[in-house]
């Protein structure tokens, strides 16, 4: 697994938003001005000025790094599919793994361009004998998820606490 990130990125993804959005003169004038910046300074900029909403622009991402893009808002993910990556490496590195078919998961990531997170869940694949297909998420999505995967884990652990008072 592998989704480069070369230099011209910002380029793309400008081009991108360029030929998808209607833009007034000013705003391709001001989009044009952040190509030279990083993605965090586009994003701020075309959804501050409401000209694009977070999951479009996930998706124009999606594109530009020519990863397949996933919205998990409504998804039901199986429970046994979100204890396949820790909560620490989910935590830390932005990822949620939504489906698990045969031998392969599908894994969200927001930032699918984090090398340390693409060799994390390469080592994690080899380790479950499993091929990682990973999909770019929005922030809203990976928070969304997340916030079903530690309320799975705090239904756990209460869980557990029952039983033990019980034995």
């Amino acid at each position: 697994i592998y989704v480069s990130m070369n230099n011209q990125f910002q380029s793309n993804l400008i081009n991108l938003l360029l030929r998808r959005l209607k833009l007034t003169r000013q705003q391709k004038q001001e989009l044009l001005n952040y190509e030279k910046k990083d993605v965090a300074a586009i994003e701020e900029f075309v959804i501050g000025k409401k000209i694009i909403n977070t999951e479009d622009f996930t998706k124009a991402k999606a594109d530009a790094w020519e990863v397949p893009y996933a919205n998990l808002f409504g998804r039901a993910i199986d429970d046994t599919v979100f204890e396949l990556i820790p909560l620490d490496a989910v935590e830390n590195y932005k990822m949620i793994c939504f489906e698990k078919q045969e031998n392969e998961i599908r894994v969200g990531m927001v930032r699918p361009d984090d090398y340390l997170a693409i060799e994390a869940l390469d080592f994690l694949g080899k380790k479950l004998g499993l091929e990682v297909e990973v999909y770019v998420i929005s922030q809203n999505s990976y928070d969304n998820a997340l916030q079903a995967y530690k309320t799975l884990g705090e239904e756990v652990h209460d869980v557990m606490d029952v039983a033990e008072t019980k034995l």
